[in-house]
C-alpha cells in the first residue's frame, strides 16, 4: 500500500514507523507528512502527541477525532517556498501531488532517527512547511492550505502552530465525477479511495 502522504513510498517504508512510534521525524516535512497520515488511518494519539506541549488542551483529543471521522483525505499537496531566513535550513518542500512526483528516497526515508539524519540540527530551531490537503465532507469538496510553523526541541520535532488561507467550499453533486479519483460517479462511489492510492 502507497503511503498516505504521497510521498511514492510504500506505507511499511514511510509514515507507518513514525504512527507506531518506531521512529522519529527527522525533519518538519516528514512530521508534517506523518501528521496527515495519522488523520488518513484516525491515528489520534499520534497527532495529539506531535503538538508542541504547550499547545496541548483538555478537548483537543475529541476535537481530532472528530475532525478525522468526518473528513475523507484524498490528496496532499507540499507547496514550494523560499528558504526560512531567521535558520539558514534548506527548503524541505516539494511541488505537487507527492505521490505523482519523483521523490529523493534519501531525503524522505523516516528510518533515520532526528541525530542521525540531521546532527546539524540545534536546540529551538523553526521550520515551515506550506502544504494543501484536500479532503470530502459532507458532500462538499475542501481544501485545507496551512503554513505549518515546527519547532526541534528535546531531540524532536513538534507541531507548533499554523496560518491557514482560505479557500472555497465546492459543493459535489450527485452526478459529478468523485474528486477521490475513483473514475465514479460520486452518487456510487462507497467507499471513496483513500489518499494516495489508486
Amino acid at each position: 500500500m502507497w503511503c498516505y502522504c504521497g510521498s511514492a513510498l510504500m506505507f511499511s517504508d514511510c509514515c507507518q514507523p513514525l504512527l507506531a512510534g518506531i521512529n522519529k521525524a527527522a525533519t518538519a516535512l516528514q512530521l508534517m507528512r506523518s501528521r496527515y497520515s495519522a488523520y488518513c488511518t484516525g491515528n489520534i494519539n499520534y497527532i495529539a502527541n506531535t503538538y508542541h506541549p504547550s499547545q496541548h488542551s483538555d478537548n483537543a483529543i475529541a476535537e481530532i477525532a472528530a475532525f478525522a471521522k468526518a473528513a475523507h483525505f484524498i490528496a496532499l499537496t507540499i507547496l514550494p517556498q523560499a528558504d526560512h531566513p531567521a535558520t539558514g535550513l534548506p527548503n524541505q518542500s516539494d511541488t505537487g501531488q507527492a505521490h505523482k512526483t519523483k521523490t529523493d528516497k534519501n531525503s524522505m526515508n523516516t528510518t533515520q532517527s532526528p541525530s542521525a539524519a540531521a546532527p546539524h540540527i540545534s536546540e529551538g530551531t523553526v521550520d515551515y512547511v506550506h502544504f494543501i490537503a484536500r479532503f470530502i465532507m459532507q458532500d462538499k469538496l475542501q481544501q485545507l492550505e496551512e503554513r505549518s510553523r515546527f519547532v526541534f526541541e528535546q531531540q524532536q520535532w513538534w507541531y507548533l502552530d499554523g496560518m491557514l488561507f482560505p479557500h472555497a467550499v465546492n459543493k459535489i453533486n450527485r452526478n459529478d465525477s468523485c474528486p477521490c479519483g475513483s473514475g465514479k460517479k460520486y452518487k456510487v462511489c462507497r467507499p471513496h479511495l483513500m489518499s494516495a492510492q489508486s
